[in-house]
């Protein structure tokens, strides 16, 4: 693939998942700046902190953020729900502090998608199987929806606040 005309290295990489084409740009640099802005067109993200440390990164990153377009957050599963493991609820302490880091951490990457200029879904998908909400009343999710760019989320209806 070395010698392909990159007219045609642009056409393989259309039909290319994000994922491949992340993998493909660390290759080489000629494949770096074809596949680049299809890489992080869309973005997925689940609740742990190295999906959240590299949504951070990503929105750190000048030349990266401008190519986010979809951002779609899942929450993961619990141990439990796996099958494979039983679950044993570990030090509730312990397991607090660990969960409000990474709230915390996870509020602030959402509260600085307003730094990317052209996205235009969010989806987030929640499991029912939690009894306390991710977000409360005062968290991400409302300063999320007040510093959006000035588009609305067709995906939920919902006009955007701007304060």
């Amino acid at each position: 693939m070395r010698y392909l005309p990159i007219e045609l290295i642009s056409a393989i990489a259309k039909d290319l998942s994000s994922e491949d084409l992340r993998q493909l740009r660390a290759t080489d640099k000629r494949f770096k700046d074809v596949a680049e802005p299809g890489a992080f067109r869309q973005v997925k993200i689940t609740n742990t902190s190295k999906s959240i440390d590299g949504l951070l990164h990503l929105l750190n990153a000048d030349h990266l953020r401008g190519l986010v377009e979809v951002l779609e957050f899942e929450e993961g599963p619990r141990p439990s729900d796996s099958g494979a493991v039983r679950y044993i609820p570990p030090d509730p302490v312990a397991s607090t502090e660990a969960d409000n880091e990474l709230h915390q951490q996870m509020q602030a990457a959402f509260t600085q998608l307003h730094r990317c200029p052209h996205l235009e879904s969010l989806q987030f998908t929640f499991r029912e199987t939690y009894d306390v909400p991710v977000f409360d009343d005062n968290s991400a999710c409302c300063i999320l929806w007040a510093r959006l760019p000035r588009r609305e989320l067709r995906r939920f209806g919902y006009p955007l606040i701007h304060r």
